[in-house]
């Protein structure tokens, strides 16, 4: 593994253990799969694909997407749906279900997170933009922010109108992500920030800014202007790409430095299933009896 550098890393490790939110972008996704074995797309590689595909030649991804939206929407939804649905990804993406995620936040459309989620035997994903954020601590609020594969009746967030509009579209949604930075550190991976409704949701005035916990984001190449401009932000700087960032949270953990959030050995307990219908152990004095006075039909005692 190459040098990581961490800014802050037993609190981002404690973190891991106590609960942390995730913000994921394009640069998280890069090492799945799609189901013709090709590695999913950043957005300068997504424009070049439909430039090809659709005989364009603008490489601007949102005025591309925008031209695109207004002329073969059908051809350009079933194209994304197809490229960005997922069929194999390594298996260090796994890590994630061995920390204590809260919540997850997304500008990707593929199903990355669902997959990796759904391989955990303690954890399931919450979709927080049909349900309501979830209390369950079972559950992880899983937020889409510009549509997903998996919720077809959701529209894509490509083109500059939708892009320009989503904030102001579906300010409640953006809302969950305010309120999250509040109550947990939030990790970013992938993702360079370029979005203006993130920048609105973190730094709104509505926003309680000295009430946000600590946040991290994963740099891979970054100008000595571009680390300023994030710690101006109020992020602790992470210099690392995506695999090798987690695979030093899965050397963490295996060193016993953070503990797993889920045993690899065994299954959930019926107690950890249905907490709320065990008999506690305190309970002294209870009788017992043959089994053949149930079948008989005899009335309990107390």
């Amino acid at each position: 593994m190459g040098n990581i550098s961490i800014e802050n890393e037993y609190s981002l490790q404690e973190a891991f253990n106590s609960g942390i939110n995730l913000f994921v972008g394009a640069g998280f996704s890069i090492y799945a799969h799609d189901f013709n074995d090709r590695s999913l797309p950043l957005g300068s590689q997504l424009a070049e694909e439909l430039c090809n595909h659709f005989n364009k030649n603008l490489h601007d991804l949102p005025k591309l997407a925008t031209i695109l939206e207004a002329t073969r929407k059908d051809d350009f939804h079933k194209y994304l749906t197809n490229r960005f649905s997922v069929k194999s990804y390594p298996k260090f993406y796994n890590i994630l279900n061995d920390i204590n995620v809260k919540s997850i936040f997304t500008t990707n459309i593929d199903n990355l997170i669902p997959k990796i989620i759904n391989e955990s035997r303690k954890r399931y994903i919450h979709y927080q933009n049909v349900n309501g954020e979830s209390t369950d601590v079972k559950a992880i609020n899983y937020l889409p922010l510009h549509g997903n594969v998996e919720q077809k009746h959701q529209e894509y967030i490509f083109g500059i109108p939708s892009l320009a509009n989503i904030f102001d579209n579906s300010e409640r949604t953006w809302w969950f992500l305010t309120h999250a930075i509040e109550k947990y550190p939030t990790l970013f991976i992938g993702y360079g920030l370029n979005d203006s409704s993130t920048i609105q949701a973190l730094t709104s005035k509505k926003t309680f800014n000295n009430a946000q916990k600590e946040k991290w984001i994963v740099l891979k190449d970054y100008s000595t202007e571009e680390k300023e401009y994030y710690e101006s932000l109020g992020f602790s700087i992470i210099i690392s790409d995506t695999k090798q960032f987690l695979e030093y949270i899965g050397d963490k953990i295996n060193s016993k430095n953070i503990p797993s959030q889920q045993s690899s050995n065994c299954s959930p307990s019926i107690k950890d299933l249905f907490p709320k219908n065990i008999v506690p152990h305190t309970i002294k004095n209870i009788s017992k009896r043959p089994i053949k006075e149930f079948f008989q039909g005899l009335p309990p005692t107390w």
